[in-house]
């Protein structure tokens, strides 16, 4: 698969439908993968979710219909599919910060956020220490919470990391570790096709599951382990990023549509020279 040509077609999907509703499922279709992977590929890839790239394109075309045309409010709210003209009212300063109406006489304060287009780039220098294994299913003991969609995670699971990081599950877990691998997991596991995934904090272990603990089995796969040295989170962001454009992005290997996880071991997360371990299952294509 070329990826950054199949998400140059999501992205024209997209753009031809800002004025319809845009459907993620019919963005895999055309990627030809599950809906939660495409949606984590873009997010990554991009720096914005889906959700947050169509309403910025939605926002800014409005502007043009408010700068260039004599168009109601109420109508160019239904042409991009508010509900109100109250919400797209409320959308629209939240983005261009004005009002539409204001926007009409201020038209030089509106802001324009061009459409996306996705490129090769070869890069370069920068060290990317990674290994390939294969791991017989084992099993994990954490916490978990669920989100329907990658948006809704991205903006709810550092708050579940504090939240646990000032827990009594935060002491006891580490009390828990017996399995093989040493340090904490941030695991993502995907609902089949849909959008939704399951997001634990969790440990290897062998222990029972027990009060808020649930134990889960990741199943046996072709891992792609990295390196990614530095503090939190900007390293593993920085890392994962790295990752999808440069090796998942190309033709030798894909994702295998499995749960993923950091490896986060005991240590000072704020130092520079902090090794978090990504574990990517892949296969080649």
């Amino acid at each position: 698969m070329n990826w950054i040509s199949t998400l140059n077609k999501a992205l024209e999907y997209i753009e031809n439908n800002l004025e319809n509703e845009v459907e993620i499922k019919k963005i895999a279709q055309i990627c030809v993968c599950s809906e939660y992977n495409i949606q984590r590929v873009f997010s990554v890839i991009s720096g914005v979710t889906f959700g947050e790239y169509i309403r910025n394109r939605r926002l800014s075309k409005a502007a043009v219909d408010i700068r260039e045309t004599d168009m109601r409010i109420i109508d160019i709210a239904f042409k991009y599919n508010y509900e109100s003209a109250d919400a797209f009212s409320k959308a629209f300063k939240n983005f261009h910060g004005i009002s539409p109406k204001d926007g009409r006489v201020r038209s030089n304060e509106l802001k324009t956020y061009p459409k996306l287009h996705f490129s090769m780039i070869i890069k370069g220098g920068k060290e990317m220490k990674n290994k390939i294994m294969k791991k017989e299913q084992f099993r994990v003991i954490g916490v978990k919470r669920t989100y329907k969609n990658v948006e809704e995670g991205m903006e709810n699971i550092p708050k579940f990391w504090n939240e646990f990081n000032n827990s009594r599950e935060c002491e006891e877990i580490c009390t828990k570790m017996d399995g093989e691998l040493k340090g904490i997991l941030g695991l993502c596991i995907p609902h089949g096709t849909g959008t939704g995934y399951d997001y634990m904090i969790c440990v290897s272990s062998n222990s029972r599951a027990e009060g808020n603990f649930q134990e889960y089995m990741i199943p046996e796969a072709e891992w792609m382990i990295f390196e990614a040295k530095g503090k939190l989170p900007e390293s593993v962001q920085s890392m994962t990023k790295q990752i999808y454009e440069e090796v998942l992005t190309g033709a030798e290997y894909k994702h295998d549509n499995k749960p993923d996880f950091e490896l986060y071991p005991s240590g000072d997360i704020t130092d520079e020279n902090y090794i978090t371990e990504i574990w990517v299952p892949v296969v080649k294509v």
